[in-house]
């Protein structure tokens, strides 16, 4: 059988042969493409991706073909996309992710034939959310100074902030395909909205291959730290988590909050976000800059250690559909707390293998941190629940077998 992947960043291989910054947040799809060809090599795999560069690339590396297409050449692509298909002869195309127009552009030139389209996140939807809460008198009495001179409405460019084209082409991959391959009742009942005519698959993720290996232990963490995974956006809730922490060091005046990511309270004062300043505000007004750490981007072996190394995992996020950064945390075992949103309560049970809570209610997710700062008994018994959810749910051998038979099951339909 021959696969044809069609992926919106580089893998880890081909970014190595380039000499390119590796993408930190996305190991888990060459994690994916891996646990495959371990179990199925008469697959032939091949991944096409738009890069930065000025020529079209073709390079085998590790029996998978890769094809670098220019990015600058993304409306005229055709003619690579009919080399590619032409050379493939694929009896599957997998394009990840929704938002891009890359696998667009395939489908454009060689139609929707056994074409299979993964949900990662659905912009779509998370468009209602990326204010998160913030009220636009917030938002208006804390614009940059970048806003200030260009004259921009903040809440505008806040709300603005993921492009309407991303929201089309979602549309328009779920529209135009048969076969969507998805992960939670939420984002199932989501696609079969927009087209009630597509057969939807159901496989869970993968992880990065470095959180399959160490497990968190209480008595070695880091007493009173809270691990938040990213915070440079409103829909991530980081201002609510600011807030909970306030009423947390009532009771634990020792609490630390690692926010991982840039610190985007300190760039340069031209690149520094309204949103940036809001979150600077509710620091100064609270008193809380001993309390902050930003951790800059992490790789996953780096992030490992920082969890491993906290006393809790918090997602405080507006919208999700099933953030890894929660599976992450689970499978390591550190107890979590997310927010009830989107595609969540498929990953966690609350009470047993984590703790969920509304997400404007801030004032509830402070009492679940004082709650598991306080009873380790149920600080152990959600790290083993969320090990034991998590184990089975990013099984990597059951979740490959599950995308080849997928893929079986495509090609015998067609």
């Amino acid at each position: 059988m021959n696969v044809l992947w069609i992926t919106n960043i580089l893998l880890s291989p081909v970014t190595e042969y380039l000499n390119l910054k590796s993408n930190v947040m996305r190991g888990w799809m060459f994690s994916s493409l891996n646990s495959m060809k371990n179990i199925d090599s008469t697959i032939n795999f091949s991944v096409a991706t738009f890069y930065s560069g000025n020529a079209f690339l073709e390079k085998v590396i590790d029996n998978v073909t890769y094809y670098c297409l220019p990015l600058t050449e993304l409306d005229n692509s055709s003619k690579y996309w009919k080399y590619i298909n032409n050379q493939c002869n694929p009896d599957v195309v997998h394009i990840h992710g929704t938002e891009y127009p890359y696998g667009l552009k395939y489908i454009e030139c060689c139609g929707t034939k056994n074409v299979v389209v993964s949900i990662q996140g659905l912009v779509s939807i998370y468009q209602r959310y990326l204010l998160g809460g913030i009220s636009e008198k917030d938002i208006r009495s804390n614009i940059s100074v970048r806003e200030r001179i260009l004259c921009q409405n903040p809440v505008k460019n806040i709300a603005n902030s993921l492009d309407n084209k991303r929201v089309k082409n979602e549309i328009k991959y779920i529209s135009s395909v048969q076969h969507v391959i998805g992960r939670t009742t939420w984002d199932k009942n989501h696609a079969l909205y927009i087209n009630p005519k597509i057969e939807y698959h159901f496989c869970n993720e993968t992880l990065r291959s470095a959180f399959y290996s160490r497990k968190w232990k209480l008595e070695e963490c880091k007493k009173f730290t809270i691990y938040v995974s990213q915070g440079t956006r409103p829909l991530k809730g980081l201002h609510n988590m600011i807030k909970a922490l306030r009423s947390v060091l009532n009771f634990y005046p020792k609490t630390k909050l690692m926010v991982a990511g840039p610190n985007i309270l300190f760039p340069k004062w031209y690149r520094k976000s309204t949103y940036a300043n809001y979150i600077y505000k509710l620091i100064e007004d609270n008193d809380l800059k001993k309390q902050i750490i930003f951790t800059g981007p992490l790789a996953a072996p780096e992030v490992v250690k920082k969890l491993l190394s906290s006393n809790l995992y918090v997602n405080p996020s507006a919208i999700e559909n099933s953030p890894n950064s929660l599976g992450e945390a689970q499978i390591l075992g550190v107890p979590c707390i997310s927010s009830n949103v989107g595609g969540v309560s498929d990953m966690v049970k609350d009470n047993y293998s984590g703790m969920l809570y509304r997400y404007e209610e801030y004032e509830i997710l402070s009492l679940l941190i004082c709650k598991l700062f306080k009873e380790n008994d149920l600080a152990q018994k959600i790290s083993r629940n969320g090990i034991d959810t998590a184990e089975q749910r990013h099984d990597r051998i059951a979740n490959a077998k599950k995308t080849i038979s997928i893929y079986k099951q495509i090609v015998e339909e067609h």
